[in-house]
């Protein structure tokens, strides 16, 4: 298994056919701004494969030594086989030495899918990746932060958001980090 960054047109249709279906529309800014941020190498698409098969994606934002997993889906036919768990090895093993951050849905009890995120949690904590006290809003959408190798102050998200993305699209959506 491997991640793979140098992307051609069929790679584009896998990920945005995840990505439609894996995320549900309030969790995800139009397809279009990922691509233009890999575009302007603010972003990075990595495609999971085994051998020519696609397994799933990740989109990353590298500022400093912080990795921001901003994305993070594996294609419904290949989920349940250990290919998440080899992804965040690998992404880890890519980026040794920096902090990875990552938005997780917030554990609410009274959410729909509950249990799922409950599952989403201890899948994070046993890849490495550890709660710290802040939370990420997004497109009005709350989420719980973890990260690996060390806390990711709010000053920083905004630093790594700032070069992310321009101001209009940062306006639009909305990028917050703050206490819990």
């Amino acid at each position: 298994m491997q991640l793979r960054n140098e992307l051609n047109q069929q790679d584009y249709q896998n990920i945005k056919r995840v990505y439609l279906s894996a995320f549900p529309k309030e969790e995800r800014p139009p397809f279009s701004i990922l691509r233009r941020s890999v575009e302007q190498k603010k972003g990075m698409f990595l495609v999971i494969e085994e051998g020519e098969q696609f397994i799933g994606f990740l989109h990353v934002v590298v500022h400093s030594d912080l990795v921001y997993l901003a994305f993070f889906a594996i294609d419904e036919a290949c989920r349940g086989k250990g290919y998440g768990s080899q992804s965040l090895q690998l992404l880890q093993q890519r980026f040794a030495g920096k902090r990875i951050l990552v938005a997780r849905e917030a554990l609410d009890a009274d959410a729909d899918n509950y249990a799922q995120r409950v599952r989403r949690y201890g899948f994070y904590l046993r890849n490495g990746f550890a709660e710290i006290p802040y939370s990420i809003k997004e497109g009005g959408v709350t989420y719980d932060a973890m990260s690996t190798n060390g806390d990711v102050r709010p000053e920083e998200y905004d630093d790594l958001v700032s070069n992310w993305v321009s101001p209009l699209i940062r306006k639009l959506i909305g990028f917050s980090m703050s206490a819990k």
